[in-house]
């Protein structure tokens, strides 16, 4: 009897194991997106099956099926799943989107998992009035310029600590985030006038605004007449 008491459960551990196989999937990490319709609330489209390739983790994704809910129970219990993946309005920031992944084959095989969608705040800033300096040697049209000069005014109410302001030459620079100008408080132009793309970007969530900056060199204003 002591030997049958053993075996029974070994058994029975055997077969359950063999029953409910889990799937291989990954937990995918968090959707971070920039709030883009125009209004800061937090509330954005977003497009849940940017996720898929990293949940199934290398499964077939012709032989699983993978579904979305807004809550734990939900997913628990397959119901109530959210229909419109690729443009799904998230109902805070950040919020938890629980997942589900089954075999298509097999029903019963399925795994859940869950990841947050964060939607970051885009600083909001002004247009910038033009920064405008005297030619300060020869009348060439270049100078020395503060691009620094306007950043109140482009980041209005917006307490620099929280972001990062950036100058650039071109606005292919300024989009990939590449060749930023380093010298900022002395920087000499190369054309007059001279357009600067500037972003502002939230250090915490990652998202950016950008603007334009023009220089313009003044010629000096002293007249000289010669004398007769």
């Amino acid at each position: 009897m002591k030997i049958i008491k053993t075996i029974i459960p070994l058994i029975l551990l055997f077969v359950s194991s063999f029953a409910f196989g889990q799937l291989n999937i990954n937990q995918p990490g968090n959707l971070v997106l920039c709030d883009s319709d125009g209004v800061d609330d937090g509330l954005t489209n977003i497009n849940l099956v940017l996720t898929q390739t990293e949940i199934l983790n290398g499964l077939d994704p012709s032989l699983h099926t993978i579904n979305y809910f807004e809550s734990l129970i939900d997913s628990q219990n397959s119901m109530n799943p959210i229909l419109n993946t690729t443009s799904y309005i998230n109902t805070s920031s950040p919020q938890t989107i629980f997942v589900r992944v089954w075999e298509n084959a097999d029903l019963s095989n399925f795994e859940l998992t869950n990841f947050d969608v964060i939607v970051g705040v885009v600083p909001v800033v002004n247009n910038s009035p033009p920064i405008e300096v005297f030619d300060d040697n020869t009348p060439d049209g270049f100078a020395t310029f503060d691009l620094n000069t306007n950043n109140i005014i482009i980041l209005n109410s917006i307490d620099p600590a929280t972001v990062s302001v950036n100058f650039f030459e071109t606005q292919m620079n300024a989009i990939s985030n590449t060749n930023a100008i380093s010298n900022t408080t002395a920087y000499a132009n190369i054309a007059n006038p001279q357009t600067i793309y500037v972003t502002v970007t939230d250090n915490d969530s990652g998202c950016f605004s950008s603007t334009t900056l023009n220089l313009i060199v003044l010629q000096d204003a002293v007249v000289n007449i010669p004398d007769a």
